[in-house]
């Protein structure tokens, strides 16, 4: 369940850090970038959100001095291909100028971001299944496809997939 999987990544950052020595700091959790002020739906109901929930988990990572966008897959949601589309939405929606002016106006992160600023964005499984054929050439084919947008790509500095197994004290880099 992913409150249970941030929950515990919360406290593995208070006291180590991530593989590949990824430092989050200024953890946030189901964060809505499509937020609009005054918007209004044609029936008359606010639209100042979509109501569909938000970047599962967004962060500050200290030793790059980036925001970190991270997309969590639980249970039988861990199709690694659909994790990076979500995480490539999230990151464009969130990368906006107008979203920068937003984060920098209510000191989202510990400095201001600027415009182009490069963001690190990481698909997180919780326990993922690699016995499952399938689910493993999913993942291959979404880390061949990471590469070729990191390539082209000038914003997003990299694109890490981590397994996350029970008791959610261990993590990896698939």
């Amino acid at each position: 369940d992913t409150p249970e999987v941030v929950s515990e990544i919360y406290k593995y950052f208070e006291e180590s850090e991530f593989p590949n020595t990824l430092s989050l700091t200024n953890l946030y959790r189901e964060i809505e970038p499509r937020r609009t002020t005054n918007a209004m739906f044609d029936f008359g109901k606010s639209a100042k959100s979509s109501g569909v929930g938000g970047i599962d988990l967004i962060g500050w990572e200290s030793n790059k001095k980036m925001p970190f966008i991270g997309e969590i897959k639980t249970k039988n949601d861990k199709n690694a291909f659909l994790a990076l589309v979500q995480a490539l939405t999230y990151f464009i929606e969130f990368s906006t100028e107008n979203q920068i002016r937003r984060c920098n106006n209510h000191s989202f992160f510990p400095q201001k971001i600027k415009k182009n600023q490069k963001f690190i964005l990481g698909i997180i499984f919780a326990d993922f299944d690699k016995k499952n054929s399938y689910k493993r050439k999913l993942l291959k084919q979404a880390k061949l496809l990471s590469g070729s947008i990191l390539k082209v790509t000038k914003q997003i500095h990299d694109i890490q997939f981590l397994n996350m197994t029970k008791p959610f004290d261990k993590f990896e880099v698939l």
